[in-house]
């Protein structure tokens, strides 16, 4: 069991902003310590960046919310690497806190860098179900 760890949501687009809405609801649900951060929850005149980059920062867990229009999305890929790069060694392993989450799209359409991480794809069961990876995690040296 994982208390009081940050799970990053990241979206690109419509649809990924509304699978990244289910997680976040679907993580609370759980009551299993987890804490949900998506940037729609960056205040009002904020300088957004200094605040992703905050959130980003104190993440544990990154849940990439893929769509087959955002699969590529630099952006996406920028924030998997911030998360990615602080990911430490356990008896030689990477500890994993990177998961595409595949929403209408199936893992062999995956390219680049996220594919490197073993997927989950969305299914019409509860969101819940596919969390079973985050919440089973726990990540030492954070």
């Amino acid at each position: 069991m994982v208390d009081g760890k940050v799970v990053f949501l990241c979206w690109s687009g419509t649809r990924s902003l509304k699978v990244a809405e289910a997680l976040e609801h679907a993580i609370v649900r759980l009551e299993c310590g987890l804490k949900p951060f998506r940037s729609p929850e960056i205040s009002k005149g904020a300088i957004w960046f200094e605040q992703v980059r905050k959130g980003l920062a104190s993440a544990q867990f990154l849940i990439v919310c893929l769509t087959p229009e955002n699969a590529n999305g630099a952006w996406l890929h920028y924030e998997a690497g911030a998360v990615a790069a602080k990911m430490p060694l356990t008896r030689g392993r990477l500890e994993p806190r990177v998961f595409p989450y595949l929403f209408q799209m199936k893992a062999v359409e995956l390219t680049g860098p996220l594919s490197q991480f073993q997927s989950t794809t969305a299914t019409q069961t509860s969101p819940c179900a596919e969390m079973d990876p985050v919440t089973n995690s726990t990540p030492t040296g954070s």
